[in-house]
């Protein structure tokens, strides 16, 4: 069963950053127990390959879990990212609402800074929220990156942004 896995900490925001290396389109139960409180997600998948149904559960999967944002990265996001928001508006009626983005016009290192340093929760989340989790999809690489990414997020995102 996959888990995800502790490997660093993101001192801005006092945050714990977690991988979920998963090679399906479902997230395992009690993936995220040895998380403690509300987390950020981010989701690095190729919509394409994947139908609504399994976003949509993996949307609610998700939010039952604790998340309270949610990163979406890779081919069709825009699509992962609305599934999401009507999944949550369908979940929470009245609100509050995850908050989601989508980026898929920019590199995977550039959705990971962004999942560490500017994804911030609805202020009704924000106190509760001290972790990251980045999830890969089905892709190999993108977990290699994603390790890097949170492993070391200083000296990644140094790397990554040097010429």
């Amino acid at each position: 069963m996959s888990m995800v896995q502790k490997l660093g900490h993101a001192e801005f925001g006092s945050r714990d950053l977690y991988v979920l290396n998963l090679r399906h389109h479902k997230i395992p139960h009690g993936a995220f127990k040895e998380i403690n409180g509300g987390f950020i997600a981010c989701l690095a998948i190729d919509g394409t390959e994947a139908t609504d149904v399994e976003i949509k559960t993996i949307a609610l999967d998700l939010m039952r879990a604790g998340c309270t944002y949610i990163c979406c990265w890779g081919p069709d996001s825009e699509r992962v990212h609305e599934l999401i928001d009507q999944e949550d508006a369908e979940l929470h009626p009245a609100g509050p609402w995850n908050r989601t983005t989508w980026q898929n016009d920019v590199p995977l290192a550039e959705a990971l800074w962004f999942s560490i340093n500017s994804a911030w929760p609805d202020p009704k989340f924000e106190e509760a929220t001290h972790a990251v989790v980045g999830i890969s999809f089905n892709h190999p690489e993108w977990f290699e990156e994603i390790t890097e990414a949170y492993s070391d997020p200083t000296g990644f995102f140094q790397r990554v942004r040097s010429p």
